[in-house]
Parts: structure tokens; sequence; C-alpha cells
């Protein structure tokens, strides 16, 4: 049966440290104190170069954390510069847009005004031409009826001047003692030729 093994640290103080050798230097001879010595130096040197490759490392390490921050500097400086600029040219953009749509509201307006009189003078002027067509219309009609009206009274008075002057010959020649023959009928009014209406 085997015993466990108990692995048990003991943290010494510096106190007890230097207790410790002390009690060490008087109990070992000088050869075993010489080699002790030289292995503590020989650890002291490892123990240097090592925290010298740390310190190298953590030089490196600094370096390059201070350069990975400047660079990160320059690149805010640049992009808080850039967004300076931008956004002069955005305020730049943002009124020039603002005068343009003024403008473009103004004209929109006086165009919508113009449009309005255009509509305006279209209706008018289809009013005025319905209204003119129509007047046209009457006047070709009342043309039209006084034109047949003169062309009645120009047959009636060639009716009437041939009624008169057949009444007018007859009494003459019963005047003068003239026997008159057979007269020729009296033409009636829708024998009249057309060319003497």
């Amino acid at each position: 049966m085997s015993i466990p093994l108990l692995c048990v640290r003991i943290t010494l103080t510096s106190s007890d440290i230097h207790a410790r050798a002390e009690l060490s230097e008087r109990i070992l001879d000088e050869a075993t104190l010489r080699r002790l010595s030289t292995m503590e130096k020989k650890d002291a040197k490892r123990l240097a170069k090592v925290i010298k490759a740390e310190g190298k490392s953590e030089h490196k390490a600094v370096t390059g954390s201070i350069k990975e921050l400047e660079r990160m500097v320059k690149l805010q400086k640049e992009a808080a510069h850039a967004e300076r600029k931008s956004q002069l040219r955005l305020t730049k953009w943002t009124s020039k847009e603002h005068k343009a749509r003024l403008r473009f509201l103004k004209e929109k307006e006086r165009y919508e005004k113009i449009e309005g009189e255009l509509r305006n003078a279209e209706n008018d002027y289809e009013e005025r031409r319905d209204h003119a067509g129509g007047l046209t219309a009457q006047v070709a009609e009342k043309t039209q009826e006084l034109d047949d009206l003169r062309g009645q009274k120009a047959a009636d008075d060639v009716s009437f001047s041939l009624l008169v002057g057949g009444c007018h010959a007859d009494e003459t020649a019963r005047e003068g003692g003239q026997v008159v023959g057979p007269q020729e009928p009296r033409p009636q009014l829708d024998q009249v030729p057309p060319d003497v209406i």
C-alpha cells in the first residue's frame, strides 16, 4: 500500500529566507557555498537575460502600441477633417437646394397662375366661338329667309306688273275703238320664267 504524498507549498517571508540563508552559510563548507554562489550567479544572469528579454519584448509591445495609437490618432484626425469638409459641403448644398426650391416654388406658382389664365382664355374662346357660331348660323338663316322674301317679292312685283300692264293695254284698246281680238291668257305666277324673278 502506497502512502500518498502531499505536496504542500510553503510560502516564506523575507525574514525566513534571510534566516535560512544565514543558517546555510554557517552549516555548509566553502566549496559548496562557492558552487551555490556560482549557481546563484548563473541563475541571476539567466534571470537578468529573461528580464532583459521581457523588457525588450515589453518595449517592443509598448512601441508597437504607441505606433498603433499614433496611426489611429492620425486616422481619427483625417476622419474628423473629412467629416468637417463633408459637413461644410452638405451645408453648402443644403443652402443651394433651399434657394433652388424657393425659386422653383415661385416659378411653379407663376406657372400655375399662367396655366390658370390660359385655361380661362381657352374657356372664354370656346364660349365666344360657340356664341359666334350660333350667331353666324342665325345670320345665315335670316339671310336665307330675306333672300326667300326678296325672291317672293320680285316674283310678286313681276306678276303685278304683268297684271297691271295687261289691264292697262285692254283699256287703251277699248278707248281707241280698236277691236280687240281674242286675248292671250295672262300668265300665272307659277308660269313666270325664273330669270325674270
